[in-house]
């Protein structure tokens, strides 16, 4: 299967007045669409009404809490609402960004930005959907703890307005991310919001091919069919091709394939490692691999005053880890062993940054930095933190057994994933920690996002010369200024990658051209459903 086409963010992002790309395309695909015996699951309804509405279950790993607009960074979250909130643009099924609610738009100047929305946006509850909605739905964004970093480049005081469907974005300067940024705030209705008994915690209000219609804590989200769709039959996208979608949470791995093989789900986001040759090897189901930009690191703790903010240190402690052990004992081998920030999908990536890894495993490297950094063995404790994510607990474990090799206590704090989040504000609670990054195009995408002091910095290493070059870099995406930043990262090392990941989804027989999109995921609305399927599809 083909590597899920990913072009470069700063080919998408130049500021330039034009159309982007169309909709629609050949992402990730598994299984082949169009053929004689295929139908979409609407077809398939018309011999099988009485059977009820055609459904599909897919399995998340967990709860998101609430289902607010432009609240809840998650993945988990992602993969369901884009289903009910849409945007202006987004990232489509090439790895470009498309318009989505906005019809046309042109750039007056470089920061200045003419939108026009379509003149038939309706929301779930019928309310037209106009430019003043969107500059609510961008202020709830600057006020949202996860989402504010993607507004802080907008100039919110100068926002016109020309009519109900007309406006201009300025931003305050010049920035090869803003669409990046554009594409992850949702559009909602501020009379809807406002309508709303919890603000939409739990009764969310979009425009999407489809409407949550139940919500049970800890359990699932039903979304069913929008029948009065704004955008029913304009692109090859946001199709409605099954009437209710159930999106059921199961944090437990090995009750995924349980529910599964039972019957109770039919698609599998997270398949259990340990069980994935298994179910590629078994007839009843197909497995789309992906290859992705996500990439689990240990994030040092680089604070003025903080132990790690020693570089002599950061070194000994990459130095001590073997990451192919833990691709081999945690990912089950389904994983590439990291070698830089650069992922195999940037167009920064070269084969040449495999062998000149400075994060190479080496032990007796390791004690010698341990010893520039000032320390001897036996004389350092360290506050490892992780959230429960099975993957990250288990690596967590196995880098405190490496670094006990050279010497290094390690003790191991797990978080739930709402406490972990505001962990990353919070300088006095931990010296490392595994989180995860991803790059949609260029390296620059995560430089500007987790390394930018003036929008937001992970692990707090904060360094003058790399700053002014970002500054200079985030105007233009210029090669040379990027390749330069790599540098200037790569010999401080503020994190240190472990691994590049690779998505695995397993579903049913019966579904075909499964593709992915945004985040790596995968909309069943937008998928073919087949006669194969009718057997489940309707039961």
């Amino acid at each position: 299967m083909k590597r899920r086409k990913i072009v470069s963010l700063l080919l998408a992002a130049a500021m330039t007045a034009g159309v982007m790309s169309g909709c629609g395309g050949n992402g990730e695909t598994a299984g082949t669409a169009g053929t004689a015996d295929t139908k979409n699951a609407e077809t398939a309804q018309n011999g099988a009404k009485e059977e009820g509405q055609s459904t599909i279950v897919m399995e998340i790993t967990n709860d998101p809490s609430s289902l607010q607009p432009s609240t809840i960074n998650q993945q988990a979250f992602m993969e369901q609402r884009m289903n009910y909130y849409e945007r202006l643009f987004e990232w489509d099924y090439n790895g470009e960004v498309s318009p989505l609610l906005v019809k046309d738009f042109e750039w007056i100047d470089e920061l200045h930005l003419k939108i026009t929305l379509y003149d038939n946006i309706t929301t779930h509850s019928g309310k037209k959907l106009t430019t003043e909605d969107v500059k609510f739905s961008l202020e709830y964004a600057k006020d949202s703890a996860e989402f504010a970093r993607h507004t802080t480049n907008i100039d919110y005081d100068n926002i016109e307005i020309t009519d109900d469907y007309t406006m201009v974005i300025p931003i305050l300067q010049q920035n090869v991310l803003f669409w990046n940024d554009i594409t992850r705030i949702d559009i909602v209705s501020k009379a809807d919001f406002e309508e709303s008994k919890d603000q939409m915690i739990t009764t969310p209000v979009g425009t999407g091919p489809y409407k949550v219609t139940g919500y049970t804590p800890g359990v699932e989200v039903v979304l069913e069919k929008n029948e009065n769709y704004w955008n029913a039959g304009q692109t090859e996208i946001q199709q409605r091709n099954v009437d209710r979608i159930i999106y059921k949470f199961i944090p437990e791995e090995a009750q995924r394939t349980i529910s599964l093989e039972s019957g109770d789900v039919d698609f599998v986001y997270d398949p259990p490692l340990t069980e994935l040759e298994g179910l590629m090897n078994n007839s009843d189901y197909d497995v789309l691999e992906v290859k992705t930009s996500s990439t689990p690191s240990l994030y040092f703790n680089s604070s003025e005053g903080s132990v790690c903010s020693n570089k002599s240190l950061r070194q000994a402690i990459s130095c001590a880890i073997d990451n192919s052990a833990i691709v081999a004992a945690v990912y089950k081998g389904f994983a590439h062993p990291a070698c830089s920030v650069v992922t195999p999908n940037n167009p920064e990536w070269s084969d040449d940054l495999e062998n000149s890894n400075p994060y190479a495993f080496d032990q007796e490297k390791a004690k010698t930095c341990l010893a520039e950094a000032g320390y001897q063995p036996g004389e350092l404790k360290l506050r490892l933190a992780t959230d429960d994510v099975s993957t990250h607990k288990a690596a967590a474990e196995i880098i405190q057994t490496y670094l006990q090799q050279i010497g290094i206590e390690v003790e191991i704090s797990i978080f739930d994933a709402g406490s972990y989040n505001t962990l990353l504000t919070q300088k006095d609670t931990w010296d490392m920690q595994i989180n995860e990054y991803t790059t949609k195009g260029s390296i620059l995408f995560f430089f500007g996002n987790q390394v930018n002091r003036n929008k937001n910095i992970r692990g707090f290493w904060d360094d003058d010369e790399f700053q002014n070059v970002l500054d200079e870099a985030l105007k233009d995406g210029d090669n040379e200024k990027v390749s330069k930043l790599v540098s200037i990262f790569m010999e401080n090392i503020p994190i240190y990658p472990l691994m590049n990941k690779t998505n695995y989804y397993v579903f049913r027989k019966g579904i075909e051209n499964v593709r992915t999109k945004d985040d790596y995921i995968v909309f069943p609305g937008d998928v073919t459903y087949t006669e194969e399927a009718s057997s489940w599809l309707y039961n």
